[in-house]
């Protein structure tokens, strides 16, 4: 699920995150799950990588840097960050053509995933609905059977009227 303001969700990050300050100012955020994120002055790093470290490294670096942002690291991490990126619906653009079709195209498909979702919920929450008014119709033809052999002597009668 995903709120209408991105920052909130920075926010719920923030408060998971055991955050201390070291001696030359960097600022350490990690995560139980083995997630760390260093903000230093010029770069926000990712060590640890979890998805809960990579959606706040990102928060972060948007915050710090704006929307257009250059990625460091090995492929995998690339990668991952795009990704991560695209599910969360964060604000941000990557200089990498690459990754930045990554990010889209995560987006996209994270999108449809939650359309899906969306459609299913809603099936769900209907069908109650759809159960009673079937078995309401069911109960309605079973007693016009009923008058229907009364009158005509047989349940099991059809009849064909203008």
């Amino acid at each position: 699920m995903r709120g209408a303001d991105p920052a909130r969700g920075r926010d719920v990050l923030l408060k998971h995150a055991k955050r201390s300050v070291q001696a030359n100012g960097h600022v350490l955020y990690s995560f139980a799950d083995g997630g760390l994120v260093v903000d230093t002055a010029r770069t926000v790093k990712v060590r640890g990588e979890t998805e809960a470290a990579r959606r706040l490294a990102l928060e972060l670096a948007r915050e710090r840097f704006g929307r257009e942002l250059r990625v460091h690291g090995s492929e995998e991490f690339k990668a991952a960050i795009a990704c991560t990126a695209g599910r969360a619906g964060t604000d941000v653009r990557f200089v990498d053509p690459e990754l930045e079709r990554l990010r889209q195209d995560e987006q996209r498909r994270s999108t449809e995933s939650r359309s899906v979702q969306q459609r299913e919920a809603a099936v769900r929450e209907t069908e109650p609905a759809d159960e009673r008014m079937q078995a309401e119709r069911a109960k309605a033809r079973k007693r016009a059977g009923q008058a229907r052999g009364k009158d005509r002597g047989r349940d099991d009668d059809f009849a064909l009227e203008r």
